[in-house]
């Protein structure tokens, strides 16, 4: 079986194992060594990805620009992946929300082993979100958050520079997601945003969530199914497709194209 063939058979490792070969039996093959990357990036492996994305651009210095958001997007992943496994800040819009700055304190009891403190800090953060009420794929809806309860009403968003954002939900206007051109694509969807007071714009949205230690089931990487992990005495945390409450609707994030909100104060 081809490479891609084992990806849309859910089979992760043996699409990272049959693309090294191809790449191997033809190393100037530019197709197979993109296919490669892609396949990288979803095993979580974005060092050796980015590696293959330099040697593409040593072969063929003409892609380069057109790697370059592909390479920015491996960074504001592991900008990502940083925050979950050792606390590196988030970039934000101005200043984090009250809201924000207790899931920061939570994640920080998380890895400290403080669960019920963290399960505390993030109710007590849910508490105080405004609620947010919109439009999502043309339905009405009242009440708005990540079923990761790390998240909550926080929106994960990647830039073409390379950074990782939190942005509050309620500071979202219009998000309208495009159609995947490649299979990163089903990794980080790519998006226009407007945001009240910030920038607009395209930004991409991790797919797949990226808790430590609860995603080494190939479909769970690969965005082929969602489940939860109940911390004991405290948060859930999500596995898989990211997911969000919208009204009374779990809704998978790629089934998501258009949302606007705004808050019950407006």
């Amino acid at each position: 079986m081809k490479p891609i063939e084992h990806f849309e058979a859910g089979e992760l490792k043996q699409a990272v194992a049959t693309a090294l070969e191809s790449v191997k039996s033809a190393p100037t093959d530019l197709e197979k060594r993109m296919v490669l990357c892609q396949m990288l990036s979803f095993a979580g492996d974005f060092e050796r990805a980015d590696k293959q994305l330099d040697l593409l651009t040593t072969q063929s210095p003409d892609v380069a620009i057109s790697l370059a958001e592909f390479r920015q997007l491996i960074r504001a992943e592991q900008a990502r992946r940083d925050f979950y496994t050792n606390g590196r800040l988030p970039e934000f819009l101005g200043e984090p929300t009250e809201s924000q700055k207790l899931q920061l304190k939570a994640s920080i009891a998380l890895r400290e082993g403080n669960a019920a403190e963290a399960g505390n800090l993030l109710n007590e953060a849910l508490e105080i979100s405004p609620e947010i009420q919109g439009m999502c794929n043309g339905e009405a809806f009242t009440g708005f958050r990540d079923l990761d309860d790390l998240l909550g009403t926080t929106i994960e968003l990647l830039t073409n520079n390379g950074k990782y954002y939190w942005v509050p939900a309620e500071r979202i206007r219009e998000l309208t997601f495009a159609p995947a051109e490649a299979y990163h694509h089903l990794l980080w969807r790519r998006a226009e945003i407007h945001v009240e007071d910030g920038p607009e714009g395209v930004v991409y949205l991790p797919a797949i969530y990226a808790n430590p230690g609860l995603d080494e089931d190939d479909k769970a990487k690969l965005g082929r199914l969602t489940d939860w992990h109940e911390v004991p005495e405290g948060p859930i945390l999500g596995i898989g497709q990211k997911t969000w409450l919208v009204g009374e609707n779990d809704l998978p994030i790629m089934t998501i194209e258009t949302l606007s909100v705004s808050t019950e104060n407006e």
